[in-house]
């Protein structure tokens, strides 16, 4: 997606012109994105909605949000958190999905499930930063396939927890970083740790801060 949105932002700048691209033309600026027909299609329904009910400005709320064509809760809360600082709830992407599920902070599949045991959980004011440590976690470290942590084994919490006794926490540099306490010991182990041992803490946030 960030690779194809600076093209897309250069060609069209406001919703009507969204609304009014050439379909054929819209396509294929999106089309390394993925499902770019439907995409397309969406876009320029939405946008119509945008630019005819909303007077060409995204509107501010969950509900006039799901309401525009293609847009479901977790991009309406991506829209909510990153561009009004108001976020509805916490963006549930697979990787968020996944790594709470393995983090045990939810046992749920759903995403709307997975959202409301998490926003539970994790203060509001973290709603926002929280999926984008997760989801960069995700790709980086606590793939769906194998975790590429230290140990090569698929079960790679499991082996992190095997370093339990070589982890030291400098405390006074941890009461550094700021967030509430579950984003601070996610931004400080990201920062400082070892790939290797970034499992195993994450592992630990539901029980360490509950």
């Amino acid at each position: 997606v960030n690779l194809t949105t600076p093209a897309l932002f250069r060609t069209y700048r406001t919703a009507l012109d969204y609304a009014r691209a050439d379909r054929t033309e819209l396509e294929e600026l999106i089309r390394s994105a993925g499902f770019f027909r439907n995409k397309a299609k969406s876009i320029r329904l939405a946008t119509k909605e945008i630019a005819e009910l909303h007077d060409g400005k995204v509107p501010n709320s969950m509900e006039s949000l799901v309401a525009l064509e293609g847009v479901g809760r977790k991009t309406a809360n991506v829209v909510l958190g990153n561009a009004f600082g108001t976020p509805g709830g916490v963006v549930v992407d697979t990787h968020v999905n996944r790594i709470s599920n393995r983090l045990k902070m939810t046992n749920q599949r759903d995403p709307v499930k997975v959202e409301r045991d998490l926003t539970k959980v994790v203060p509001e004011e973290d709603w926002v930063i929280l999926p984008h440590l997760f989801i960069q976690h995700g790709r980086k470290v606590c793939s769906a396939r194998t975790a590429r942590c230290s140990s090569t084994r698929s079960a790679a919490c499991a082996a992190g927890r095997r370093l339990r006794t070589r982890v030291r926490r400098p405390l006074a540099a941890f009461r550094g970083v700021s967030g509430s306490a579950p984003v601070r010991w996610m931004r400080y182990t990201a920062a400082r740790l070892p790939t290797g041992l970034f499992s195993w803490h994450c592992r630990q946030l539901p029980t360490r801060f509950s």
